[in-house]
């Protein structure tokens, strides 16, 4: 007997063979693991930002200091995930998107004290 339970197959997120270092357009919107409301709440249509949410919006208006040939066009905090737009612009410097994302949520746990699991979706 098989105690294990089938585990579901979660599909990729990710193209296969692309370069996600390449010059472009990326919309991602990555999620707090188990869709926990850490980031804030929606009161009267407009979010409020807690302390984690505060952390997550700094850090993402520091991303093109860190990165130059990155834009980070504009964003969107949700109670439990945030929506981005980020422009790659000069394919000899771009870090992946991978990295961006990877920066920016290791500083957003460090600020916060606990990690909080981000995944991108």
């Amino acid at each position: 007997m098989n105690v294990f339970k089938e585990w579901p197959s979660r599909k990729p997120n990710r193209m296969e063979r692309k370069n996600y270092g390449m010059c472009g357009a990326y919309f991602l919107t990555v999620c707090v693991k188990e869709r926990y409301e850490l980031l804030g709440e929606i009161s009267n249509g407009k979010i409020l930002l807690s302390d984690v949410g505060a952390f997550a919006e700094n850090e993402l208006y520091k991303v093109e200091s860190i990165y130059p040939s990155v834009v980070m066009d504009t964003f969107i905090i949700m109670p439990n995930h945030v929506h981005m737009l980020v422009f790659l612009l000069n394919s000899d410097l771009n870090p992946s998107v991978s990295r961006i994302i990877q920066q920016w949520k290791g500083a957003v746990s460090k600020q916060a004290g606990f990690s909080l699991n981000f995944m991108i979706t």
